[in-house]
């Protein structure tokens, strides 16, 4: 089977997706990664296959699970396997519907961060507009699905091993599972963007998930529910209909004449594909057509910091230390280098009560524009008087022009006075992580 390495969907959704599969397969490495850490974690339980997949495929997995569930409603812990095998199935059929209509196909794109390893699809179907929306929709059906089941545990004494180098994801829906289709290898094809060496796909990833893991893959599910809720709620037809063809071999779109024009790869651009580009950019200015979907998107925003600290509630009472998932600063992590400290826990408690401020409109963002002297060079200044109020993004959407927005003159209607959220603030939460803010923020939820 031929992989080819990818940036993501014009729609963004499978850029925030290869970054959750990172963390769900290998995240967090430096010098030896944290799966071939993981594999050197004794524990008088070993993982298998069966202990976590009923099924050979996610599909029957799910139906199998189900059936179990049903037999024993009273079981967290067997609910909570269904959880995580609802959520893996709402990653493998978002890959498959992007293999279907083949995503990339032929090209390699080499940004950091933004590559799956899709298989090449040699016949792919035509794409159009509502096949695209209808990817999304879908996506966050089997989300919301995953999210309600794993809302309606009652963590108490969850104790559920699981070797994440057994479990694959089927991107072609061939019905087989290569060795390229695991979650680890496909975590390694993310991670390997710009590295000069190969890294060697571990044979084994054993993880054993607990109470306070509910919780956070429950807040994962609104993390993604929110972005589609977004997407959703805009009208990107124009956007879609000028520029897929920089991602779909078959897009529907009057202009037929630029699929006339040779396909350049990523590293090889020509004066169209530069056109393209440009294009793609101009076109990021959608209205909001479905409002409803943006309040739902807030609310799943909302909901994602409740999920947190419920599931800091849970780990921080944990006693035991055996291969944890997302460990407190006395247990050993599995992620290599990314170690647990008390200073991470408090600083993400402290993000997460500022992010609610901001989500609340109590606390605005700093703007940009307004400023004496008109400077944007060297340190960064901000409008001392208003600051752009997030909640009404959500609750009072108006067009999303991105060049206007950038410009200034495209949040006018969200702008207002009161205490802003301070740059300082969130130097002091980086340094909190040592630096790597957004390493642990992916992971940790």
């Amino acid at each position: 089977m031929q992989f080819v390495e990818i940036q993501g969907d014009n729609n963004m959704v499978i850029r925030i997706l290869a970054a959750v599969v990172v963390v769900m397969a290998a995240a967090g490495r430096c010098g030896k990664s944290g799966a071939q850490d993981a594999a050197a974690v004794k524990s008088n339980h070993q993982p298998t296959e069966s202990s976590f997949l009923p099924g050979k495929s996610l599909s029957e997995s799910l139906e199998l699970q189900q059936n179990v569930v049903r037999q024993r409603p009273g079981d967290a812990t067997e609910q909570f396997r269904m959880g995580i095998i609802q959520f893996l199935r709402a990653l493998e059929g978002l890959g498959q519907d992007h293999y279907r209509y083949g995503l990339m196909s032929g090209r390699r794109m080499t940004v950091p961060l933004m590559r799956l390893p899709l298989p090449e699809n040699p016949e792919p179907e035509a794409l159009s507009y509502e096949d695209a929306r209808a990817v999304v929709q879908r996506l966050l059906d089997r989300l919301n699905e995953a999210q309600q089941t794993l809302s309606a545990i009652n963590p108490n004494g969850i104790r559920l091993p699981v070797d994440l180098a057994t479990v694959s994801l089927d991107l072609n829906a061939d019905g087989n599972h290569a060795k390229e289709e695991s979650l680890l290898a496909i975590s390694v094809a993310v991670q390997r963007v710009g590295r000069s060496t190969e890294e060697k796909v571990p044979d084994t990833f054993p993880v054993t998930f607990d109470d306070g893991d509910v919780p956070w893959l429950e807040g994962y599910c609104h993390v993604l529910a929110a972005f589609c809720e977004f997407v959703l709620a805009h009208d990107w037809r124009d956007h879609f209909e000028r520029s897929a063809i920089l991602f779909y071999p078959k897009a529907v779109t009057p202009y037929q004449f630029l699929y006339d024009e040779p396909q350049p790869s990523a590293t090889n651009l020509d004066n169209h594909a530069i056109l393209n580009i440009i294009a793609f950019l101009h076109c990021i200015n959608y209205e909001c057509a479905e409002p409803a979907r943006m309040k739902s998107a807030l609310q799943h925003l909302e909901s994602m910091i409740t999920c947190s600290r419920r599931s800091w509630k849970l780990i921080e009472a944990e006693t035991d230390d055996d291969r944890e998932w997302l460990p407190h600063s006395g247990q050993t992590s599995i992620m290599g280098s990314l170690q647990m400290t008390q200073q991470i826990v408090s600083g993400w408690k402290d993000v997460l009560d500022e992010f609610e401020l901001i989500l609340q409109g109590k606390k605005l963002l700093p703007f940009w524009r307004g400023i004496p002297g008109g400077r944007l060079t060297g340190q960064l200044q901000f409008n001392r008087k208003l600051g752009i109020n997030v909640r009404r993004i959500f609750t009072e959407p108006r067009r999303f022009d991105l060049a206007l927005w950038a410009h200034g003159s495209g949040l006018q209607a969200f702008l207002e006075e009161g205490e802003t959220t301070s740059p300082d603030d969130w130097r002091k939460f980086n340094q909190a992580f040592g630096g790597r803010f957004w390493n642990f923020a992916l992971w940790i939820n």
